[in-house]
C-alpha cells in the first residue's frame, strides 16, 4: 500500500527531475500540514477547551469571541493553503512562466507561495493576543 501511495505522490507533471523530487515532498509536507491543523484544532476543542478558553481566549487584548474568531479563521487559512498547494502541484503549476518578464525567467514556485501564505495568516493571530511574554513582565 506504501508503494501504490508514493507511485500517486510521484506521478506528477513535472519534467524537470530536481523539481519533480520537490514537488513529491512538498506534496507530503503540505498534506501533513493540512491534515495536522484540523486534527490537532478538534482534538484540543474536543479535550483542552477549558484550558485554551483560560488560558488563550479569555485573557486576549480583543475579547474571548474575536480570539476564537481569529484563532479559527487563521486555522482554517492555513489548512485550505496546504491543500490548495497539493492541488497546485498535482496539476503540474510548481513552477509558471511569468508573463511580466521573458519566456525564461519564472515566478516563484507553488511551495513558496503556500509558504508565504502560511506565515500571513499566522501573523494576525499573534499580533492580536499580543507577545505572552511582555504580559508576564
Amino acid at each position: 500500500m506504501f508503494q501504490r501511495l508514493l507511485a500517486w505522490f510521484q506521478r506528477i507533471p513535472i519534467d524537470d527531475p530536481v523539481d519533480h523530487r520537490n514537488g513529491v515532498f512538498l506534496q507530503l509536507l503540505l498534506l501533513c500540514e493540512g491534515l495536522r491543523m484540523p486534527l490537532n484544532k478538534l482534538y484540543l476543542l474536543l479535550f483542552n477547551w477549558s484550558y485554551l478558553k483560560d488560558t488563550l481566549y479569555d485573557t486576549a487584548r480583543t475579547g474571548p469571541r474575536v480570539a476564537i474568531a481569529i484563532d479559527l479563521s487563521t486555522d482554517v487559512a492555513m489548512t485550505l493553503a496546504a491543500w490548495v498547494g497539493i492541488w497546485l502541484v498535482r496539476r503540474g503549476r510548481f513552477r509558471q512562466p511569468d508573463p511580466r518578464r521573458h519566456a525564461d525567467a519564472e515566478r516563484p514556485d507553488a511551495g513558496t507561495a503556500c509558504a508565504v501564505d502560511h506565515l500571513r495568516c499566522a501573523g494576525p493571530g499573534f499580533r492580536d493576543w499580543g507577545d505572552p511574554a511582555a504580559d508576564l513582565q
